[in-house]
């Protein structure tokens, strides 16, 4: 036993810190592989498009090949625990016999003592051949309670209390910056917006469009500077207050699985069927749900599936709208409408400024049209702001914008 314990201890110390080496390869690659594979899935349409079913299935086993690669790494390793620990044993147990049997044969031991030995023996190489398995699943528990762990630590977001409420939809950005991995997307950015005004927001892609509207939310934290609505910084409201007011029709947007009814009235189950209607009617979207069997309680599966792309777009429109918000923002929201409906929309734009301050997001001009002002984002600030008229007269950034959008225009054959 002085030989077995000691030299157990120091094998198994040693063969556990590779192990969990080896669980923690296995464990990342096969999460890797279920991502991929759920990306696969979602995409299988566009890889039969395009011919890629062939190189997406070697791509698949060669993962596939790695993940068995990484276990029979891993049970290698779990093996070899296993058989050391019973090498050291059965040489213990040999031992035992030998000096034992000696003892017997000089007269200095009876075989009854020999044999309860060796039973005591017994007993006890079990116990540690249970230690030794048990040490090994721990490797594989400590793995998975590090990722928990990692997760856990992430900072979480921060819940503000405050008794405060907007009560105003002025916005006003002023000398915000923000970076993102280290890249600079905001840079001293100011930016004003009067309650009730419809503002849109235009400028290259990257130029940093999205991340104003995050930072809006509070999704981020801005690196400097301040964002003020109702003449309040965004800080001293609750979060849950800050999102209530700020209601964003994303260019895609999350559709549950369930009924109409329940992804409409997401975050507040209370609204009644008038609300809900009037909603949907300025959504121009009411007339698609009442030709279903079942109405707002028809059910809708995975990724909407039951609706087309435009249906979906004006789903998420009217969801923001039943909220009334005091800010509402259009992500490039009107991109997967048809011509009608993008119409309709652009009208209700119109409408929306009487009790709601609005914010366009758009590559598509027709859209911002009918903005009362136009915001130019290059490099991270706001150039330059203004009627279209007074853009293209004095800001080279936009009219360069305009003027790819006017060529694709004219190449579109009438």
């Amino acid at each position: 036993m002085a030989i077995l314990v000691p030299l157990s201890y120091v094998c198994n110390q040693a063969i556990n810190r590779r192990a969990y080496v080896k669980v923690q390869a296995h464990r990342d690659i096969y999460g890797k592989l279920s991502s991929w594979l759920f990306e696969m899935l979602l995409g299988l349409r566009e890889i039969k498009l395009f011919g890629q079913s062939r190189r997406s299935g070697k791509t698949f086993i060669n993962k596939l090949s790695g993940l068995i690669r990484a276990k029979i790494a891993k049970d290698k390793i779990e093996f070899l625990s296993e058989r050391l620990n019973v090498l050291l044993i059965l040489i213990d147990q040999l031992l035992i016999f030998i000096v034992a049997s000696f003892l017997v044969y000089r007269g200095l031991f009876t075989v009854g003592g020999l044999v309860a030995t060796l039973m005591y023996f017994s007993i006890v190489s079990d116990m540690f051949r249970n230690l030794a398995q048990a040490s090994m699943r721990m490797q594989k528990n400590f793995v998975s309670i590090n990722r928990i762990f990692s997760i856990l630590q992430q900072e979480e977001e921060q819940s503000r209390v405050s008794g405060t409420r907007p009560n105003n939809g002025q916005v006003i950005f002023r000398n915000v910056s923000f970076a993102y991995d280290e890249k600079q997307v905001l840079d001293r950015l100011c930016l004003e917006i009067q309650e009730g005004e419809h503002v849109a927001i235009v400028g290259r892609s990257g130029a940093g469009k999205s991340s104003l509207i995050q930072l809006l939310q509070g999704f981020y934290e801005k690196n400097g500077g301040e964002i003020l609505i109702g003449g309040v910084p965004i800080e001293k409201y609750s979060i849950n207050d800050l999102r209530r007011c700020v209601g964003v029709v994303s260019q895609k947007s999350v559709i549950f699985q369930g009924t109409i009814r329940e992804n409409l009235t997401l975050g507040n189950r209370a609204y009644s069927d008038g609300a809900i209607w009037e909603a949907c009617e300025m959504a121009n979207i009411s007339q698609a749900i009442q030709r279903l069997p079942r109405g707002l309680d028809t059910p809708l599966g995975y990724d909407g599936a039951g609706l087309s792309g435009g249906q979906l777009q004006r789903l998420t429109i009217a969801r923001v709208l039943l909220r009334k918000p005091l800010i509402t923002v259009f992500d490039e929201a009107t991109s997967a409408l048809d011509g009608a409906s993008e119409a309709a929309i652009r009208l209700l734009m119109k409408e929306l400024t009487s009790h709601t301050t609005l914010i366009s997001i758009a590559h598509n001009y027709t859209t911002i049209a009918e903005a009362d002002r136009v915001a130019v984002m290059d490099g991270g600030k706001i150039i330059d702001s203004g009627t279209i008229p007074q853009l293209l007269e004095r800001c080279s950034v936009f009219r360069e914008l305009y003027g790819e959008q006017a060529r694709w225009y004219h190449a579109v054959p009438s």
